[in-house]
């Protein structure tokens, strides 16, 4: 087998790229921006709704069910959820506390901790007087942080 010579031209493409590969990582590293991902699964914890369901015993009465994750114990203030018969459906952050959304009620089950996540909780809500839509959002205060879902409409007819 003949060796063969790589093209200068080759050599010259396969320099300039390394090159700049290097120039472009070391210019990320000085700036402070972070080259490569290594920061592991998030750290925050999360809220979610996991159920609706209408009591079958109680008319306009429905179980929900909702859970906070989190990777470690984290202690939990107050966790509950918000409704109304009007619809909040911006986006809430962790630094909305629950005067931010218009939600005229709550429910009080869970409203006073110490609790701990992750945990899984379950309250029932009575429907407000003729109600045809009601809009819900789980919450939970974490540290000095709010944790929401996001808005979920129970439709009181389709149950």
């Amino acid at each position: 087998m003949k060796y063969t010579k790589p093209s200068p031209v080759l050599i010259l493409s396969i320099t300039i790229l390394v090159f700049s590969f290097l120039f472009i990582s070391l210019t990320d590293f000085l700036s402070g921006k972070q080259v490569f991902n290594d920061s592991g699964p998030t750290l925050d914890p999360n809220i979610n709704i996991l159920s609706v369901a209408p009591d079958p015993q109680l008319p306009n009465t429905y179980q929900i069910t909702w859970e906070i994750t989190s990777p470690t114990p984290l202690p939990v203030t107050s966790t509950t959820i918000y409704y109304d018969t009007i619809s909040t459906p911006s986006a809430l952050t962790t630094t909305d506390s629950p005067s931010a959304p218009s939600y005229q009620f709550y429910l009080s089950d869970y409203l006073s901790g110490p609790f701990t996540s992750p945990g899984i909780f379950t309250a029932t809500l009575q429907s407000p007087p003729d109600a045809i839509s009601i809009f819900i959002r789980a919450y939970a205060h974490i540290d000095t942080n709010h944790y929401w879902t996001p808005e979920y409409t129970i439709d009181t007819n389709s149950l």
